[in-house]
């Protein structure tokens, strides 16, 4: 963890998670590794964020609901272009596992291969 493998925490409620309160967060949790960062800021660009990586609800009645929210794991391997999302409260086996299938160094990143065309 840190130099190809991070883990980002989104907040859905920015308004709330200030950077002071993800601050004692991550205290009251021992969380100290530099390579697990706690994101929180401006509405507009959290929103973005989770919308670029697919982390939202079809229907915006249940997206805009916070109670609504599951937590999701998306993971991947830029050098691949392999990625994948599964719920965060899933078995932690099988959860780790699928990450590291995902973003093991060793997958080769897909080959183009052109549509066959009927003549």
């Amino acid at each position: 963890m840190g130099k190809d493998v991070f883990f980002l925490s989104i907040t859905i409620d920015a308004e709330f998670d200030a950077p002071d309160v993800m601050s004692r967060y991550r205290k009251a949790n021992r969380i100290d590794d530099p390579a697990w960062i706690h994101l929180t800021g401006d509405y507009d660009e959290i929103e973005q964020l989770r919308r670029t990586l697919g982390v939202y609800d079809l229907d915006p009645e249940v997206d805009k609901d916070k109670d609504q929210h599951a937590g999701i794991v998306v993971f991947g391997n830029d050098r691949t272009n392999w990625w994948a999302s599964l719920p965060a409260l899933m078995n932690f086996e099988e959860l780790a596992q699928t990450i590291a299938q995902i973003t093991s160094p060793k997958r080769r990143a897909l080959r183009h291969v052109p549509a066959h065309r009927a003549e």
